[in-house]
């Protein structure tokens, strides 16, 4: 016998239920999701300027929406995004400097994460710089990745990891709900 209709006052929902046909509208998809990496080779970052973070190799990216180095939101897809990213930093004059890593939203800075150093007991560090965040985006939007350090000279940001797939350093990123 098939059941039509049911009373919510005639179901118990604290009960598990086994379903053998197809549930529809529960949950989201988290799409669209991105994740791209700097790929293998590393990237020079400017003494005292925002550079932006190059990734150079998507590993996925479910609506293409991720290119040249930033995530656009697409057409029909505004609603609230995660977005994590992470580089590593390799620099030998660090001591009383810092490093900014940050989400820039259209341009304009949304999420920081800043590291200052005081004291220098290694000739070089390499050491990872890490963002998440939650934002409300709206269709055309786009973000990106930017790093700032205030070291004596130009700096890398370590891009490849032999020991894995992945690189070192990654920007990802998916729809959490409408």
């Amino acid at each position: 016998m098939a059941i039509d209709k049911i009373q919510s006052e005639s179901i118990n929902l604290a009960d598990t239920f086994a379903f053998t046909g197809t549930v529809t509208g529960a949950g989201e998809s988290n799409a669209p999701s991105f994740l791209a990496t700097g790929g293998n080779s590393n990237q020079t970052v400017t003494n005292n300027a925002y550079t932006k973070v190059e990734y150079n190799q998507e590993v996925f990216d479910t609506a293409s929406a991720f290119s040249s180095n930033r995530f656009t939101v697409p057409s029909g897809q505004a609603g609230k995004y995660f977005f994590s990213a992470q580089l590593f930093f390799e620099d030998s004059d660090y001591e009383g400097k810092r490093l900014i890593l940050e989400l820039k939203k259209n341009n304009s800075g949304i999420k920081y994460n800043q590291i200052r150093f005081n004291s220098n007991n290694a000739s070089v560090i390499c050491f990872p710089a890490i963002i998440t965040t939650l934002d409300d985006a709206s269709v055309g939007d786009y973000y990106e990745v930017f790093m700032y350090h205030e070291t004596s000279n130009n700096s890398s940001v370590l891009l490849e990891n032999a020991s894995t797939s992945y690189a070192n350093n990654f920007f990802s990123g998916f729809k959490v709900s409408s």
